[in-house]
């Protein structure tokens, strides 16, 4: 029996995306560069029958249905454009091939293009949850033909985690639109996990790591609800099986990256969106893996943390979180919304707040007030009747939690940094008329007047 789809790369991701399908009795043909990962099918065949393992790319392709769907699970990069190269000469007008990488949007764009020529259709296809939400049901951004869409739609909707209301998948836009909103997914994932780590930092001074998860597992009750926030208070709870010391103390604080959260702030450089949570949750990473030079500056300066005036107000923490990872949010819809627009992608800030709402690692409570004022009004997230009384309301529980870190030295740059977006973009006029005239004088850039229309020169000389 032909298999309605083929996978190839059967890392964590790719095996567990085949697994999920043969469970659902959709039968998969499976194939991989390591000899090792067939083997792990090869031995699985016996126990389900659905499974179609080929030890060569004709075979592999020669299993599948038309149109012909194979699902490239490989590392972004050249590995994905070798691949296309090996498999292209073997697939025929509009067969169609998913890249669920995480691929750059520029370089699936590239490719859409490419393909296009030969008859073939390019889904760049955002997934994210991991290995469990690739088991389980995962948070599915595909963007590319529509009708290559339609076409794998039934399997989008087997693989997508099944949501409060709608499965968890969508057709995001135009080719390079589904890569780009799973980017932005991973920048805001990037900022709440700075700040989540900010406000350990702030508590542990004053509070034991089983206190500081409590303090957790009680936000995780409330409308900051999310799986974030569920795994800080369990991976703050685990004892180490060798010390029996909590384990996250015995982890190396350098903290890894494969920049995703990178091309986020590229983007939103270059189209002139502020993300300043975001910028600064990647800075972090960049300082926290300069491991020596961190160790080296301490023996010369020592600590700036002075833990007596760490002492936090826990009734500060809910509302400070609350404001910033609202602001999080906002910054990442405000991205994918300007790139929308340049890109003329059409895309539907509704729709990814939906695939949102479930199976993905950004998945929360807050995500379905956020959905409901979106529809409800076209005005920007930042000015919405629901967004405006939470900020009015927690905003001064963030300048606390802002002010207490400046105040003991305990470093918490995406926290402030949100703090002062929020204060700059709530802020008219700003002092930025200075930096216009100083633009003015030495570069001859002229300014705008608040008085009259038109550009105007000064000789400040003179």
């Amino acid at each position: 029996m032909a298999s309605d789809i083929g996978i190839i790369g059967l890392g964590a991701m790719g095996k567990n995306l085949a697994l999920n399908l043969i469970h659902q009795d959709i039968p998969v043909s499976v194939y991989s560069y390591q000899p090792k990962e067939l083997m792990s099918f090869i031995q699985l065949q016996t126990d389900f029958p659905g499974i179609s393992v080929s030890e060569s790319l004709e075979d592999f392709l020669s299993s599948l249905s038309k149109p012909k769907k194979v699902l490239l699970m490989v590392t972004a990069g050249s590995a994905v454009d070798l691949v296309i190269d090996d498999i292209k000469a073997l697939l025929e007008e509009d067969d169609i091939i998913i890249d669920a990488g995480n691929s750059h949007f520029e370089d699936t764009q590239r490719r859409e293009t490419k393909l296009k020529n030969d008859g073939i259709h390019y889904l760049g296809t955002g997934v994210s949850g991991g290995a469990m939400g690739a088991r389980h049901g995962a948070s599915i951004m595909a963007g590319g033909n529509h009708q290559a869409f339609a076409d794998t739609e039934s399997i989008f909707r087997a693989l997508a985690a099944k949501g409060p209301d709608t499965p968890c998948y969508t057709h995001i836009g135009p080719a390079g639109s589904g890569h780009f909103v799973k980017m932005v997914h991973n920048g805001i994932e990037y900022g709440i996990m700075q700040i989540l780590a900010e406000t350990y930092g702030l508590l542990r001074p004053q509070n034991s790591n089983l206190e500081i998860a409590e303090i957790f597992a009680d936000l995780n009750t409330t409308l900051l609800g999310s799986y974030l926030i569920d795994i800080t208070a369990k991976v703050l709870s685990k004892l180490d099986d060798l010390t029996g010391a909590s384990l996250v103390d015995m982890i190396s604080d350098q903290a890894a990256q494969k920049g995703t959260g990178q091309w986020t702030v590229t983007a939103a450089m270059q189209l002139g969106v502020p993300i300043p949570t975001i910028v600064a949750a990647v800075t972090e990473r960049n300082i926290s893996a300069q491991k020596p030079q961190r160790t080296a500056n301490h023996a010369v300066y020592g600590s700036a943390a002075d833990n007596t005036k760490a002492n936090i107000d826990v009734s500060d923490i809910y509302g400070a979180l609350l404001a910033s990872i609202l602001l999080t949010y906002e910054q990442g819809i405000a991205l994918i919304e300007a790139a929308s627009e340049h890109y003329q992608w059409h895309i539907s800030s509704v729709d990814v707040i939906r695939v949102w709402r479930d199976g993905c690692i950004i998945r929360a409570d807050l995500l379905a007030p956020i959905e409901k004022a979106l529809i409800d009004t076209s005005l920007p997230l930042i000015r919405q009747d629901w967004t405006t009384d939470i900020m009015l309301t927690h905003a001064p529980n963030l300048r606390h939690l802002a002010s207490a870190a400046i105040a003991s030295g305990i470093s918490a740059p995406a926290l402030c940094s949100t703090l002062a977006y929020f204060d700059s973009y709530i802020t008219d006029p700003l002092p930025t008329n200075l930096i216009q005239a100083q633009r003015d004088y030495f570069g001859a850039h002229s300014y705008q007047r608040n008085d009259k229309d038109g550009q105007y020169r000064t000789d400040w000389d003179q």
